[in-house]
């Protein structure tokens, strides 16, 4: 949308209704003493999200955080409206940050806090020119994760800052080249692009011949060979969308490698359960063989 000049104009607009600015508008650099100030103005915020937090704290310690202009706002009474997350985060970094601190807002302005489109890891990816950013981005986040040893298939997968996506790929380019490849057998595959980028990653690791020959396999079906874990695999894949079942990304991750370990050890496979065999919770494997 191309807006000129001439569609605009002040004279039309009736400014009788706008008070002189009120508003307090401050840069500072906020400590963990003067964040543990602002917090305990906190009486009328949502709940905490850790994970959020936690994320927020690894991008301070790690000197990625950047100053982008968001603000830590406060209402004309002094209660905290917004940015509570980053201050708990610069109390776990133990580390201060750069922000911009707005006093004397109206506290009806809480109610429209946050609502406008947030940017996603993919949009930072397009902005610098990765292609196939909405593949990458969640393929990267699932690498990441499972690296970090958090990865589990029944919580709530951690939270990935762009930052850490973007790190991540300069020093991980390999993962754009499999992304194309598997998105080339997205028509065939009952895995996602991403999963299957991110599986492919991981077990390339530790053999890239034989990781690429596996991916082909569960990704295209040809040379599929019985009672081997590729064809367990991909029979409990029919079947999840057979039955429409709802399955998370950790969820397929860890069937992905479970598969491949069994497959490297030549193991004779009738089935590949999921999660739950019973009572028994089957956990993620920590390590790719």
């Amino acid at each position: 949308m191309t807006v000129t000049r001439e569609d605009v104009k002040d004279d039309e607009i009736n400014l009788s209704n706008y008070t002189p600015l009120e508003e307090r508008v401050d840069i500072e650099v906020i400590t963990p003493a003067m964040a543990t100030e602002y917090l305990n103005k906190n009486t009328a915020n949502r709940n905490i999200r850790g994970r959020v937090v936690d994320s927020y704290a690894r991008d301070i310690k790690k000197g990625n955080w950047q100053f982008t202009g968001e603000a830590i706002k406060f209402s004309r009474e002094g209660v905290l409206l917004d940015g509570q997350h980053r201050l708990y985060a610069i109390i776990e970094a133990n580390a201060p940050i750069k922000a911009l601190v707005i006093r004397n807002l109206a506290d009806e302005s809480q109610e429209v806090m946050d609502t406008g489109a947030k940017r996603a890891a993919s949009d930072a990816l397009s902005m610098k020119g990765y292609k196939n950013a909405t593949t990458l981005a969640a393929a990267a986040r699932y690498v990441i994760t499972f690296k970090s040893g958090s990865l589990q298939v029944n919580k709530e997968m951690a939270r990935v800052t762009h930052s850490e996506i973007i790190d991540f790929l300069s020093k991980n380019a390999v993962l754009e080249e499999y992304t194309v490849f598997c998105i080339a057998m997205k028509a065939t595959s009952d895995l996602s692009p991403s999963i299957m980028a991110a599986s492919l990653f991981l077990l390339a690791e530790s053999d890239k011949e034989a990781a690429m020959e596996f991916m082909t396999t569960v990704g295209t079906g040809l040379n599929l060979q019985p009672n081997t874990s590729i064809y367990a695999l991909l029979n409990r894949l029919r079947e999840i969308r057979r039955h429409r079942t709802y399955v998370p990304p950790a969820e397929y991750l860890s069937l992905v490698i479970r598969a491949w370990n069994k497959w490297r050890k030549g193991e004779s496979v009738k089935t590949l359960p999921l999660r739950t065999s019973g009572n028994n919770t089957i956990k993620i494997p920590s390590k790719v063989l």
